[in-house]
């Protein structure tokens, strides 16, 4: 379980990452007119940073966790 808790800035990055390309191709969909296809991957891409929130959030309780 160490190592996990070693990977959790790395995760929250890449997360980050594809969250913005999500919201990325949101908005170009949006641009588009594709409005439901928009939506979905707004709410993807919110829903990322929810996760990026939330490991960053508790990563020092998971690191507590492993001993």
């Amino acid at each position: 379980m160490r190592s996990f808790a070693r990977l959790i800035p790395f995760l929250v990055v890449v997360i980050a990452l594809l969250a913005l390309y999500q919201l990325y191709g949101a908005f170009l969909a949006a641009g588009a007119g594709n409005w439901p296809f928009a939506a979905f991957y707004a709410l993807f891409g919110f829903a990322g940073f929810v996760l990026v929130r939330a490991l960053w959030t508790h990563r020092k309780g998971l690191n507590r966790s492993d001993a």
